[in-house]
């Protein structure tokens, strides 16, 4: 179909995740037959696409809806925090070709060479079991390091690793005590969507481990992380002291002996930075 202008929705607040966003589509835009509809969002998150599971989106003409259950579809076109990504004449164009012909698991993909990143810092982390604490409090890194965290979880529940802004302990939690109320919170690692959310992994099943990258803020200062499951946050929190660039970074202490946990495998977490992706 022709590209054709919408409306804009309000921007999102710091509920988005739980509140309902409509894009009007003028029927004007619409022909008989298929119709393909290209959204363009941005996404603090950086994880690109719609938050949700499908069968909470539909079409809807009047009093008809119909649900847009199946597979979604979204690539980010650029994050904030990490420069553009398509910073040549033809790179989108590539990718686009590059996931169009079955992306790193197809035949292109195999013949890619394996890209090692090296962080700058190294850190472990592990949890008290049965007291909702972290063993460590205090992490130390340096402004705009590459950080790489190793967090081992021996308690009986899932935990999450949740980065808030400097000072921003209770507002992340008050957002993440409102999110538990959510039906998507699960979804959505119980990580609530707010601009203070400056990095955030996955939720760590019980007696497994995971290792995951970030960058660290540029700006010094005193930045809260805590695990926002329900009902955690408040006795399981402590304190990125990130020090000027430059300047000597000490990490945490050593992890306590507790329960073997399973081997460590590779996780991926959201970090804040603006993603801009399309939804179909």
């Amino acid at each position: 179909m022709p590209a054709v202008d919408i409306s804009t929705p309000p921007a999102p607040t710091a509920s988005a995740r739980v509140a309902q966003v409509v894009y009007p589509v003028p029927k004007t835009a619409m022909h008989a037959g298929a119709n393909t509809v290209t959204v363009r969002i941005t996404n603090s998150r950086a994880d690109g696409g719609f938050v949700g599971t499908p069968d909470m989106m539909y079409v809807q003409a009047g009093q008809a809806r119909t649900t847009l259950a199946g597979t979604w579809k979204y690539r980010v076109e650029r994050a904030n925090n990490t420069g553009a990504i398509y910073s040549r004449p033809g790179e989108l164009a590539a990718h686009v070709a590059f996931t169009a012909a079955g992306g790193p698991a197809g035949a292109a993909g195999a013949s890619l060479p394996a890209v090692a990143t090296t962080p700058d810092v190294t850190l472990q982390l592990s949890i008290v079991p049965e007291q909702l604490k972290w063993a460590t409090t205090d992490l130390t890194v340096n402004a705009g390091q590459l950080v790489e965290i190793t967090i081992v979880n021996p308690d009986q529940m899932p935990h999450n690793f949740v980065l808030g802004a400097v000072g921003s302990l209770e507002q992340v939690g008050g957002a993440a005590d409102r999110l538990s109320t959510s039906p998507t919170a699960a979804a959505q690692n119980y990580v609530p969507d707010v601009s203070q959310v400056v990095f955030a992994s996955k939720l760590i099943p019980s007696g497994q481990s995971v290792t995951f990258q970030f960058r660290a803020p540029t700006d010094a200062g005193q930045y809260p992380y805590m695990c926002t499951y329900p009902g955690h946050w408040r006795l399981m929190n402590g304190i990125l002291t990130v020090l000027p660039a430059g300047a000597r970074g000490r990490g945490g202490a050593p992890a306590p002996a507790g329960p073997t946990p399973a081997a460590p495998a590779p996780a991926t977490g959201t970090g804040r930075g603006g993603a801009t992706g399309a939804g179909s």
